[in-house]
């Protein structure tokens, strides 16, 4: 259904096909690259109708890019940071996300521990992550 109520609409689209396939196959795989032989059709179809349509714009963004695992998508561990290596868990209130395999981890400092979490979190960003 095409917006006609309003003067300005706006409209989001997730197509979640090439993150999911992404994610279990890995960034180069043939899945992926079917996936995102489907999404383009997709848009493609999407455009076509949209041309019908006076004064429409059309953005796409991504959620984020992948890096091709070391071992392929089943190694779960190399190229990996594990937060415990750097990070004393006493000396945190809580820890939350994945400490060891996934992009984003959140950590709370015991109250006389922010300044090595601070430093922490400037200094990881310098680790070599892959390769």
């Amino acid at each position: 259904m095409i917006c006609t109520f309003c003067v300005k609409c706006l409209t989001g689209v997730y197509l979640e096909l090439v993150d999911a396939e992404g994610h279990g196959y890995g960034p180069e795989s043939d899945e992926v690259r079917d996936a995102m032989k489907q999404v383009d059709d997709e848009l493609i179809r999407l455009l076509d109708v949209l041309e019908e349509i006076d004064n429409v714009n059309v953005m796409v963004f991504s959620d984020h890019g992948m890096t091709e695992r070391v071992g392929g998508p089943a190694d779960t561990t190399s190229g990996f940071i594990n937060v415990l290596d750097y990070v004393n868990s006493t000396d945190c209130q809580h820890i939350a996300g994945s400490t060891n395999a996934g992009p984003v981890v959140q950590i709370w400092p015991k109250p006389d521990k922010e300044d090595f979490v601070s430093f922490f979190s400037v200094y990881i960003l310098f680790v070599p992550r892959f390769g």
